[in-house]
């Protein structure tokens, strides 16, 4: 039963439509008032208005474009708005308001000097609207509110009153901003003031009648509507329908539906007893509202689409399940249907809605609208705000740890932010170095750590090591126990070390950290290295310990204390030897008293033993290295290197190859210490197994394995893997690769692996922990080349098939970006979209960069396949996964330029011009044009040549169609006949030649092999390259001279830059002073002796002043500064390690 909600409001709403109805026209009583008040008033500065006008018309971007947080573009903003009029002109221009434009507004209607009074009804409802949806996108709804309010009151304070249109557009916008409001009191503001409602004021009071469910009052206004010969739109209607189903009559909201169309917008309607019944809750109902929809409605139209989107927004800011699968059907959505299409006009009502939710905090929101944004419509700012949103979530506390996570897992697999931005996972751990809230880092951070995905996480965003690592280590302090206190130097350790692979002075300067972190003692170190879970990092961690201690002798009297005490804590699973392998030979060759000799012998022999894996299967290239440079240092004793011997020699883990042994023997025998070979043959415990293994058959090695499994227990898992590990890689070193093979292997493994995995669950402690690291870094690391090797293969093959094959063996995850790419196009190519769309996703998940190159090199393997075909993919990979229109473009001109060169070589030249002249003009990029120009000149076909020189002037310029043709002359090798014409095409060009060309040109010649087009390059076109441009040219012509042993060209090459005076830059002078010193054994022998004083640190004048006459002979022979050579080659190669000086020393 309808009932009215208010008597008052009703009356109220008679006697203003009484009024209404006994005005004549209104309409045009208000246009013409509006047109009265848009003429200037009295004493108005028409210039100042002007020049506004063109300020804003010039404006390239609109606000929000420019970085929020740059307080020089805030100003710039700020000194943009001096009056009320400039404000509107740049809404009426740019169509959105933000922060700035808002607190400019305030201030006008502040200032009793400013114009505001002298708007017009309409300027003024333009300067209100933006408080509104219409034009402020990004500002949050609660700050619009009162930012509105605020500003209302301030016009009110100046006794500036509002006319129809403004009051029409402060109403929509206190709507829209959430405002709670009554109608009767509206009602009542509108007759205080004598204002006169118009059709808009009516179906905004409409709105606000449905949202209180008062069916009679919008009847009533219906009513009076048609007495005043007003139009019934769908925005009156749509309430009364939305009115009656809020009250769950959705049966009755159908049949007012029904008899309104088809006058009325059908899906306008069907939208608010959607929206009312989400309302309710009833999310099937609403999907029914739509899917009602009649034939005559037109639902995929522009307008209607743009209602079903809005509802999805609806139901996504009613925290509704799989919104969009539901909608699914009634949207235009791209060809996997996991996005809107991208010819979908209305998706900006969808970024809309993302930006407004990333404002207002809701991220979570955001991203699942965002989701169904196309690829292609996703710009910078948009990720941006879903960046901001971001870390906003992980500052506030209010947010679970565990919410966070999802968030952020979404975000990254669903590429939200673009790659210079760094996955979401990545803006977590940049945050967290920055959040000064130790709890809610230590919170997120022991969430993050038990991911799957977090040692990679660390390994690409090694930038954020070090704050996160800080903001950690300030949680120790504050340990309530031991333990606490133990974990986060572990977590510590964890952030620095999971992925040691940065420069060395890094890595040094983190062991440094660690052993502050642990009071420079080992006794915290020995409860700290059991909490470390990676077998990685607690190497580097226990490394850290054992180098500083080593850096520290002799200063330091506890050190040998300490490094037995660390040693013999049986803690230390591996040791990274290679990193102190120059302190220990100092803390071995420093002298002391004989108990303390012995001891340091036992505790290097302990070290060296360390060095080398536990596993003997496993490869031992650091203990190999440390053992070589201990057994062939000069500054070590004969009876050093015996004992050390004597305690390796029963040591299990130590274990050198047969290629190792004799790598140190000839080393020794080189410097003349052979009488320490016999010590090396003592070591000799090569597992014989391993080389039987490596000896063996695939067959042989398959029925070994099948052996193995079968027995009982868990003792066997290491070796298996082992054994599992040398049959992948003999499938895998097969030249060529049997596809067949290695599917079967692959398969056979998988299943293998899956017991294996088994079975190490009943393990415990370290033989757990031995296993999981053989079978991460020893077969998991083999199985997933072997499935890139395969893949490949297959690829290259006719092998449809056994890609098909491969991929269902689950090797997606596995595989590089280039071998997903591929199958997609070869799964679509073959017409299988479906299939082609699943190996996409798995390309997201895995979140690979794929670049131009990978493009250029897909074009190379589908170089078969015709034009039409590839035109087809390259829209499709562009529009469904949004890669870059011009990286995919790379694909198509690579199959070009290769037809194009079949053509060629077919004698079909003019054929191969209009292939290369069709593809300019559709994509504006001229490709093949070196190919055809060459032909031009070989066949000196002069009609050929200028075609194609007049095709690509017409897309790159005159200057680059004659480079091009020069680079073809020089690539012909017809300079002789044409140098002359040359020097006067290259004088007659006005510009220098762009950077980008060169750096083209040198990428060719050097590819090709060419030092004669780089040189050439040099002697005639200097004078219009660049200096910077020419130096690259310079140093490639040295590499490519060099590599080719061709010093006289070196030499002449130099002898023509002296000549001609060019300036070069310091790196361009190094390398030619280097490639005199390539026989020049005094000279090497110098460089050598600066080498190691620089890296035993001794000055260069205790070296210099004893050997004068040699030195001052060289540098009269060389003419070169002999002083400045030193600091140069003891810059240039402070990393070089001491073994190689020593070697070199010695040879």
């Amino acid at each position: 039963m309808l009932t009215v909600r208010s008597l008052a409001s009703a009356r109220l709403l008679a006697t203003l439509i009484r009024r209404q109805a006994a005005s004549a026209p209104v309409t045009a009583s208000n246009e013409r008032t509006s047109v009265i008040r848009k003429e200037p008033r009295e004493g108005r500065n028409l210039d100042g208005v002007r020049s506004a006008v063109q300020r804003h018309r010039q404006m390239k971007q609109p606000e929000e474009s420019a970085s929020p947080g740059t307080a020089e573009a805030s100003q710039k903003r700020k000194l943009t708005f001096k009056t009320a009029y400039d404000i509107v002109r740049f809404y009426e221009v740019n169509g959105m308001s933000g922060m700035d434009t808002m607190a400019a507004a305030r201030g006008v209607a502040q200032d009793p000097e400013s114009d505001l009074h002298t708007l017009t009804d309409r300027q003024m409802s333009v300067l209100i609207h933006g408080y509104d949806d219409d034009y402020a996108h990004t500002v949050p709804r609660n700050v619009r509110k009162l930012a509105l309010e605020d500003f209302v009151e301030n016009c009110q304070k100046r006794g500036i009153k509002f006319d129809v249109f403004a009051k029409n557009a402060i109403l929509k916008a206190r709507i829209n901003n959430g405002t709670e409001l009554k109608a009767a009191d509206v009602l009542q503001e509108w007759e205080k003031e004598e204002l006169t409602p118009n059709q808009e004021t009516y179906e905004l009071v409409a709105r606000i009648y449905a949202q209180q469910a008062d069916t009679k009052a919008i009847l009533a206004i219906m009513q009076h509507m048609k007495e005043a010969s007003l139009s019934l739109s769908e925005r009156v209607v749509g309430p009364l329908v939305h009115s009656v189903a809020r009250q769950g009559n959705y049966g009755q909201a159908e049949d007012i539906i029904k008899k309104f169309i088809p006058g009325l917008p059908e899906v306008a309607l069907r939208y608010y007893l959607a929206n009312a019944a989400l309302q309710n809750g009833d999310i099937h109902e609403a999907v029914n509202a739509i899917a009602g929809t009649t034939a005559s409605g037109n639902i995929f139209g522009f307008r209607q689409q743009e209602k079903i989107i809005k509802l999805f927004i609806d139901m996504v800011e009613k925290n509704m399940e799989n919104p969009f699968e539901l909608l699914a059907p009634y949207l235009v959505t791209s060809p996997d249907g996991r996005t809107l299409n991208t010819e979908n006009a209305p998706n900006g009502k969808l970024v809309t809605a993302v930006r407004l939710a990333a404002a207002e905090g809701r991220v979570k929101d955001a991203i699942r609208l965002f989701e169904r944004v196309p690829f292609s419509q996703r710009k910078t700012n948009h990720r941006r705000e879903m960046r901001n949103g971001l870390v906003k979530m992980i500052e506030s506390e209010n947010t679970s740890v565990e919410e966070l996570i999802e968030i952020s897992e979404r975000i990254r697999n669903n590429w939200m932010l673009p790659g210079t931005e760094g996955d979401a996972m990545g803006i977590v751990l940049e945050e967290l170095g920055k959040c000064e809230s130790i709890d809610r880092v230590a919170a997120v951070f022991d969430a993050l750590k038990h991911k799957d995905y977090f040692y990679d996480l660390l390994q690409t965003n090694p930038n954020c090591k070090r704050p996160l690592a800080l903001s950690i280590a300030k949680q120790i302090p504050k340990a309530k126990s031991p333990e606490e206190r133990d974990k986060r130097i572990a977590d510590v350790a964890t952030v620095l070390f999971v992925a040691p692979e940065e420069e060395v002075r890094a890595v040094e300067e983190y062991r440094q950290i660690i052993y502050r972190l642990c009071d420079n003692d080992v006794a915290l170190a020995i409860h700290v290295l059991p909490q470390i879970e990676d077998s990685i990092v607690a190497r580097e961690f226990a490394t850290s310990i054992v180098s500083q201690i080593l850096r520290n002798y002799p200063d330091d009297k506890l050190a040998v204390d300490k490094l037995e005490k660390f040693l013999d804590s049986n803690t230390i699973d591996d040791l990274l030897g290679v990193a102190f392998m120059t302190q220990l030979q100092h803390f071995l060759a420093n002298k002391s008293d004989d108990s303390d000799n012995k001891r340091k012998v036992n505790i290097a022999a302990k070290i060296i033993a360390l060095s080398f894996p536990s596993d003997p299967s496993l490869p031992s290239h650091s203990g190999a290295v440390i053992l070589e440079f201990i057994y062939c240092s000069y500054a070590l004793p004969l009876s050093a290197i015996q004992t050390i011997t004597e305690h390796l020699q029963n040591e299990p883990r130590v274990n050198l190859t047969f290629d190792q042994m004799n790598h140190i023997k000839e080393k020794l025998a080189k410097l003349k210490m052979e009488e320490r070979t016999e010590f090396v043959e003592v070591l000799k415990k090569q597992s014989k197994t391993v080389q039987r293994w490596q000896n063996s058959s695939l067959q042989e090695l398959e029925a070994e394995l099948d052996k193995l499994m079968e027995k009982e227990g868990s003792t066997w898992v290491v070796m298996a893997a082992v054994l599992c590990r040398e049959i992948v890689n003999k499938v895998g070193n097969q030249i060529p690769m049997n596809v067949s093979d290695a599917i079967r292997i692959l398969e056979d493994i998988q299943i293998r692996r899956g017991k294996m995995k088994e079975l190490m669950g009943e393990m415990e402690g370290a033989d757990r922990k031995r296993a999981e690291t053989v079978m991460r870094t020893v077969l998991d690391k083999a199985y997933n080349r072997l499935a890139n090797a395969a893949f490949t293969r297959a690829g290259n093959e006719d092998g449809l098939e056994q890609l098909d094959k491969l991929w269902n063996l689950g090797i997606g995850s596995s595989l590089g970006a280039d071998n997903l790419l591929f199958y997609i196009s070869r799964l679509y190519l073959g017409g299988r979209l479906e299939n082609a769309g699943a190996v996409g996703e798995v390309l997201r998940e895995t979140g690979q960069s794929v670049v131009g190159d990978t493009f250029e090199k897909l074009g190379r393997r589908l170089a078969l396949f015709d034009i039409a075909k590839i035109d087809s993919l390259t829209s499709y990979l562009s529009d469904t996964f949004g890669f870059p229109h011009n990286s995919v473009l790379r694909l198509k001109a690579n199959i070009v330029q290769n037809e194009i060169k079949a053509l060629i070589k077919s004698d079909k030249a003019e054929e191969a011009f209009e292939l290369c002249k069709k593809l300019a003009l559709q994509n504006h990029k001229t490709v093949g044009q070196f190919e055809l120009m060459n032909e031009a000149l070989r066949t000196e076909n002069r009609e050929l040549l200028e075609k194609v020189v007049q095709l690509v002037a017409s897309q790159n310029g005159q200057s680059a169609a004659v480079y091009d043709m020069i680079y073809s002359i020089l690539d012909c090798r017809l300079i002789d006949k044409w140098k002359d014409r040359i020097k006067n095409l290259i004088e007659r060009q006005p510009n220098e030649i762009d950077s980008r060309m060169m750096g083209y040109f040198v990428g060719k010649a050097s590819g090709d092999k060419r030092p004669d087009i780089l040189r050439n390059i040099f002697e005639l076109m200097r004078e219009k390259v660049s200096i910077v441009d020419m130096n690259n040219v310079l140093e490639t012509l040295i590499k490519l001279y060099y590599r080719s042993n061709d010093f006289e060209s070196i030499k002449s090459l130099e002898e023509e830059i002296r000549k001609t005076n060019y300036p070069l830059k310091n790196n361009t002078e190094k390398w030619l002073a280097k490639m005199h010193k390539k026989d020049d054994f005094p000279l090497l022998l110098f460089e050598h002796c600066c080498l190691f004083l620089f890296c035993y640190n001794q000055s260069f004048s205790d070296f210099y002043e004893p050997n004068t006459n040699l030195f001052e002979s060289l540098v009269e022979a060389r003419e070169f500064d002999l002083k400045r050579l030193a600091v140069d080659l003891a810059r240039d190669r402070k990393r070089t390690k001491a073994t190689q000086i020593d070697a070199e020393l010695g040879r």
